[in-house]
């Protein structure tokens, strides 16, 4: 159950901290996008977690999730679909170069 004391306003403090640093100062895929929010924002993990699930949760949030943005790829990288539970992100022509992102990171 989620506390209702949490703030879940945007003009708080630390939802402010929050806020910019997984709006503005993230890039790229992260295996724990959450812990790097919380060493960049000098907010522990664990209030970073409750108070992105209790703006989520009031609305304050729509969503949480990584982008990919296809003009940040490199030339002739292919992106395809999920896999059984894994999207790959293939760059070609080098086969070996292929990173695997789980989507619950995203």
């Amino acid at each position: 159950m989620l506390d209702t004391a949490v703030p879940v306003e945007i003009t708080d403090p630390i939802n402010a901290r929050i806020l910019a640093v997984s709006e503005d100062r993230i890039a790229g895929f992260l295996v724990d996008p959450f812990a790097e929010i919380a060493r960049v924002s000098e907010i522990d993990v664990d209030t970073v977690h409750e108070r992105l699930r209790a703006m989520l949760a009031a609305g304050t949030i729509r969503r949480i999730r990584q982008t990919l943005m296809a003009t940040n790829l490199a030339p002739g990288a292919l992106v395809l679909p999920e896999v059984e539970g894994i999207v790959r992100l293939a760059v070609h022509p080098d086969p070996h170069a292929v990173a695997v992102l789980h989507p619950a990171t995203l």
